[in-house]
């Protein structure tokens, strides 16, 4: 590896020469600032749209069609962010500096040369959020832009896919794709050809999320565990009839739990021509339902139904299901009706869609740890943009304690202690059951708590715009977005 340092310190040099003449280019953009204030509008947007490929120009223009669109005027950190985009780089920006801002003026840059954007976000509010507050900088350039929501039918997806910028979350993104490429007729895909791909929270979706699969599933008979089987499911001891790893990944029957399960169904053997691929199949899902699927973390039931909770988002996972009968057991488990099984159409990585764009892009605010993959499996490089004010935050160390009952207990302390202070406080759980059983322990000690997860996300905006009134406490799952909106 130390042959290899000079490399990395080549880049290292080349990526700091890159952003000192970024800082000279926003520079050169300030001293435009004055003569472009005295055009009209009309004037502008054509003055915009001619100088799209000259940096200072296109920036000072962008600067200036952003002040007088929606109110902002980018800070010169980001027009620098928005350049570093126009390069193709992932740039590091601090969660509050505008990254939204800095990605709106890179889209309109990249549509003003002819690129159809996709902006992707990890969310379908952040989508909805930000195409409808950047929206009006794109209408003045004559440019069309629109969100793709989970709620969206076929028609509303072709219609938004036709815009000039894109803004939709890379699930609702892939699925789309998926469901382009089963589709028998090309009347019935949606999707338009895009070349350019802008990516909030880069790292999260293109290195911890990479090799997620997406999985398309359509409706078919499948080895859903009959009435029989999940009740004999249910009658199996941990450690004696069946073993779960210490990943809490697999579950396995022991010898024992299958001789168990062959005298309770009545056959000779559950490995056997006739069984190993039925009923056997049916006993590992509906074991798998049982021990690895757990109801308030990776789902919630809500009005009769099993519905799939996107663990890392915080949010109901809108038409999505679980295949090969899963789906079809944990409705089992929980006493509801079974619906019909699922049968596996197409699969694809988050790696593989994003590279599907010739041109990709991406900020987010913790970009450097991930440096060294970016650049391994993307080719992209990290580009650090320094806050536009010192921070004044003051960050306190990590607290590390025991046992997690001993960090749960001394996070509620926390909150009444601040609480009593009149100051609001956000805490940020894993998953729905915490969340709960937080609300609850805080509520015990006398404390009105507003809870934001996966069963009341309706409610979001409703919290959100309460969270920062003095003494309030809001606890929710975690979702990239609901913190810095509040």
């Amino acid at each position: 590896m130390a042959r290899m340092n000079w490399f990395w310190k080549a880049l290292g040099g080349k990526q700091g020469r890159d952003q000192k003449r970024s800082v000279s280019l926003v520079a050169r953009a300030a001293d435009l600032e004055e003569e472009l204030q005295s055009l009209s509008d009309a004037e502008l947007a054509d003055r915009t749209r001619g100088n799209r490929d000259d940096a200072p120009e296109l920036l000072a223009c962008l600067r200036e069609v952003a002040n007088r669109s929606i109110g902002l005027r980018p800070f010169d950190v980001q027009l620098q962010g928005a350049l570093r985009l126009l390069e193709g780089d992932v740039v590091q920006m601090a969660t509050g500096e505008g990254k939204t801002l800095s990605g709106a003026l890179a889209a309109a840059g990249f549509a003003l040369r002819g690129e159809r954007v996709h902006s992707v976000t990890v969310n379908s509010y952040l989508a909805g959020r930000d195409a409808e507050w950047m929206g009006p900088l794109f209408d003045f350039l004559g440019l069309t832009s629109a969100a793709v929501r989970e709620t969206d039918g076929p028609e509303a997806r072709r219609e938004a896919y036709a815009s000039d910028v894109v803004f939709v979350a890379v699930n609702e993104l892939g699925f789309d794709v998926l469901r382009d490429r089963c589709a028998v007729a090309v009347e019935d895909r949606v999707q338009e050809p895009a070349r350019v791909a802008i990516i909030d929270e880069a790292d999260s979706v293109l290195v911890d999320e990479a090799l997620v699969p997406l999985v398309l599933a359509g409706s078919a008979p499948g080895e859903a565990p009959t009435g029989k089987i999940t009740d004999i499911v249910r009658r199996l001891q941990r450690g004696d009839d069946y073993t779960v790893d210490s990943g809490r990944r697999n579950v396995f029957l022991t010898d024992a739990g299958s001789r168990r399960v062959e005298r309770l169904l009545g056959i000779e053997s559950l490995y056997d021509e006739d069984n190993v691929g039925s009923a056997l199949v049916q006993v590992n899902v509906a074991l798998h339902a049982r021990e690895l699927l757990q109801r308030d973390v990776d789902y919630i039931v809500r009005d009769g139904k099993v519905l799939l909770v996107d663990s890392s988002r915080g949010r109901v996972a809108d038409l999505q299901r679980w295949p090969d009968g899963l789906q079809a057991a944990v409705e089992a488990k929980e006493g509801l009706d079974v619906s019909e099984g699922g049968r596996v159409l197409d699969s694809l990585t988050i790696q593989q869609l994003i590279g599907r764009y010739e041109i990709t892009c991406g900020m987010t605010g913790t970009a450097v740890a991930a440096g060294d993959q970016f650049r391994e499996f993307y080719g992209m490089r990290v580009s650090v943009v320094e806050p536009n004010e010192p921070c004044i935050r003051i960050d306190e160390a990590d607290r590390i304690y025991a046992t997690g009952d001993d960090a749960f207990d001394a996070a509620v302390e926390e909150v009444v202690d601040v609480n009593s202070t009149d100051r609001p406080v956000l805490v940020g759980t894993r998953d729905v059951a915490e969340s709960e059983r937080l609300a609850n322990a805080l509520r015990e000690r006398g404390i009105d708590v507003a809870v934001l997860n996966a069963k009341n996300d309706e409610a979001e905006a409703a919290v959100i715009a309460e969270a920062g009134a003095p003494g309030r406490v809001t606890v929710s799952t975690q979702m990239a977005g609901r913190g810095t909106d509040i």
